[in-house]
């Protein structure tokens, strides 16, 4: 089917996919030359008394080298060499700036002489050995996430030639780092995890690290985990222990619960946590964790089971907050809510995390949040749906640090960060509305599931076109 009539067309499709096939060849082979990377920088020096050297170096503060991990002054023999900025050609450039240079050539207790300045691989950081590596074409990795011992890059297409080189000079220049692996698809699975190849170090994911004061440790490969995510984390447990001062009954359920990035440090601070999640890797890290913390006696593990499962088999426990940390279909799964019955007068607080298309135009953004949380609620814009006072497409700062929820119907949204150029996440903060409990609970298998997305065309296929 890709012979087409136009047989130019169909020779530039297969050439473009024999290039990239080729750059993904050479990205494996490629190994970086250490030795390639090297620089002389010839300055002017100063030789003087050992015992000077504080003197020189306050005096001619303002003409010093003052290159990065290069020292001012350096030994050379029982005498010292002041070393002088590169702008200088000749030291008589320097009297004309510094009189009291000027008296100290004519005492001839210094003189100036040429230094050379023999710099390796050992002496740049990163970014400037990639600037040095790379072609000038090719942009320089700008960020990357750390977990642990492990990097996690997420590197381009014109990357793809240099991978393995990217992924040793990080090596080399990271001290704390002894793997680094890059993405090489998209999250296309329930738990949210996504392949990843090992560009450098050991053939190690399993990682350990520490966050909020708790110790963390599981399979990076296996269980998702967003080291970006960190002050968001605190925010929401720092947040659940003020509110714990006010209500001694507190009972988190985290029912989608990762590695444990929210309930550990709760738990630690003694709050009752139940924790859920539908990945068994990350049931097992949780258990895990929960015991490395010695917080177990506060901390209830259950699944591997859908959230929905989980929240409804759960409703005698009397759960006063709820945490659904599944940006990508947090809101969906809020449907579980549709005719549960709470005990307790004041329905459960729920922080849910979602992702939204950034708001281009005016005021739309808060509209379209209130409509999908209506959608999944199951309510109508005549039931007690939760709102925001305000109408602008981001809430004011009272709205966004999310602290006030006395009211039922009183909608918190909170930016937390941008994922990508067109896409941002946000937290949603809210009481489950009085209306949810006299609606029909959906059956399970009857639950609609997200509409899918797109499979994401390869990078050689966005080449061919």
């Amino acid at each position: 089917q890709h012979f087409v009539k136009k047989d130019g067309d169909v020779i530039i499709w297969m050439r473009l996919r024999l290039v990239a096939s080729f750059a993904s060849w050479l990205g494996n082979i490629m190994e970086l030359d250490r030795s390639l990377l090297s620089r002389k920088i010839e300055v002017i020096a100063l030789r003087i008394e050992t015992r000077r050297t504080g003197e020189y170096l306050f005096k001619l503060r303002d003409h010093l080298l003052n290159l990065p991990r290069v020292r001012n002054a350096v030994n050379c023999g029982e005498k010292k060499l002041i070393l002088l900025s590169q702008r200088y050609t000749d030291v008589s450039q320097i009297i004309e700036e510094n009189g009291w240079l000027s008296e100290k050539l004519e005492s001839t207790e210094m003189s100036s002489e040429k230094y050379t300045i023999n710099l390796d691989y050992n002496h740049f950081t990163a970014d400037e050995a990639l600037k040095e590596l790379l072609p000038t074409e090719v942009s320089i990795p700008s960020s990357f996430e750390q977990a642990g011992h492990l990097i996690h890059l997420n590197l381009r297409p014109e990357h793809e030639p240099y991978k393995k080189i990217i992924g040793q000079v990080i090596l080399d220049k990271i001290k704390s780092c002894r793997t680094v692996v890059n993405k090489i698809g998209e999250i296309n699975n329930e738990f949210r995890t996504f392949p990843l190849e090992i560009l450098a170090g050991e053939n190690n994911t399993y990682v350990i690290l520490r966050e909020h004061d708790c110790s963390f440790g599981f399979d990076y490969s296996k269980v998702y985990w967003n080291s970006r995510l960190s002050s968001e984390h605190a925010r929401i447990v720092d947040l659940m222990n003020n509110l714990k001062k006010h209500n001694e009954h507190m009972l988190v359920a985290d029912a989608t619960c990762g590695a444990g990035p929210f309930a550990i440090p709760l738990a630690k601070n003694y709050v009752q946590v139940l924790a859920n999640d539908l990945n068994p890797a990350a049931v097992d890290a949780i258990q895990y964790n929960g015991q490395k913390n010695k917080c177990l006696q506060f901390l209830s593990v259950h699944g591997p089971s859908c959230a929905r499962h989980f929240l409804r088999e759960q409703i005698d426990s009397k759960y006063t907050h709820v945490i659904f940390n599944l940006p990508a279909t947090g809101l969906d799964l809020l449907d579980a809510f549709r005719g549960l019955k709470f005990s307790s007068n004041l329905p459960p607080l729920v922080f849910c995390y979602c992702f939204a298309p950034k708001d281009n135009k005016e005021g739309t953004l808060i509209p379209e949040l209130q409509f999908r949380l209506q959608r999944a609620l199951g309510l109508s814009s005549s039931d007690d749906t939760p709102h925001s006072a305000t109408t602008h497409p981001l809430p004011p700062d009272s709205h966004r640090q999310a602290t006030q929820f006395a009211t039922d119907g009183f909608l918190a949204i909170r930016w937390i960060r941008n994922v990508s150029p067109n896409k941002d996440m946000f937290c949603l903060t809210f009481r489950v509305p009085s209306a949810c409990a006299t609606l029909e609970p959906i059956l399970l298998e009857e639950r609609p599931s997200p509409p899918a997305k797109r499979p994401r065309k390869s990078n050689n296929e966005e080449e061919a076109k």
